[in-house]
């Protein structure tokens, strides 16, 4: 298996209530996809409902980043159908992130993945590995990448949002459900669906608004052009 050519510790945090003193009490992990924004699942971030209308924040604990940093994050988008949240951070992570960090494209079977995220429920990090199985059979719109992981580990407890890390880019999120007995097949949202349910919902223009120049960097070149052809076009000159 090839190395990340980055650290996953600069770009996955745990998500914690920001209404609770729970410090090291996590909830989800996220995964950051430019300086000022993160995605992680809707389900396990808690109080976020479809009928919620208060504004939800939470607390992006990067407790592997040297010197360890806590960010408030506000949900700026969520789709509860497909089981992601978009945050947006209240202020720059002080790191540079890598370029390019995550693609649109969906992964070839068989190939190497990797995932580090927090444990839940504890401040301890632990890491996952395995073999992309391919995509699921279609689950109303969408179709969640499977993820084998190799024989020997653990089920990822509390992975849920950490980054999936294939052939050194991101492709997506876990979504920690086991779908077979013996617990070792893991499903992903793909950012590529993501991109696409945002598209739909008219809310990939306005994340471009809010961090354009960075979040554009951080795609691989392929993806670029796909984003730069169904959203950045539309916009009036």
């Amino acid at each position: 298996m090839s190395e990340t050519p980055f650290s996953l510790e600069d770009i996955v945090a745990r998500v914690a209530d920001v209404a609770i003193d729970k410090s090291g009490s996590t909830q989800a992990n996220a995964s950051l996809i430019s300086s000022t924004l993160a995605v992680s699942t809707s389900y396990t971030i808690k109080g976020l409902s479809t009928d919620q209308s208060a504004e939800k924040q939470v607390i992006l604990e990067f407790a592997a980043a040297t010197p360890p940093l806590n960010v408030i994050a506000t949900v700026i988008a969520d789709d509860y159908d497909f089981n992601f949240a978009v945050l947006r951070l209240e202020s720059r992570v002080p790191w540079e992130l890598p370029s390019p960090l995550f693609t649109l494209q969906v992964p070839p079977e068989g190939a190497a993945w990797e995932c580090s995220y927090f444990k839940s429920r504890g401040q301890s990090r632990a890491r996952t590995f395995g073999r992309v199985k391919g995509l699921a059979g279609p689950i109303g719109d969408r179709r969640p990448l499977l993820l084998t992981m190799s024989p020997g580990q653990d089920y990822p407890t509390g992975a849920s949002g950490a980054p999936v890390v294939v052939e050194g880019q991101v492709v997506g999120i876990v979504q920690a459900q086991a779908i077979n007995e013996q617990g070792d097949i893991l499903q992903a949202i793909l950012f590529a669906d993501i991109a696409r349910r945002l598209d739909m919902a008219g809310s990939l223009d306005v994340l471009l608004e809010l961090d354009e120049v960075d979040l554009l960097r951080r795609l691989s070149l392929a993806s670029l052009y796909w984003l730069l052809g169904t959203s950045v076009r539309k916009k009036p000159h």
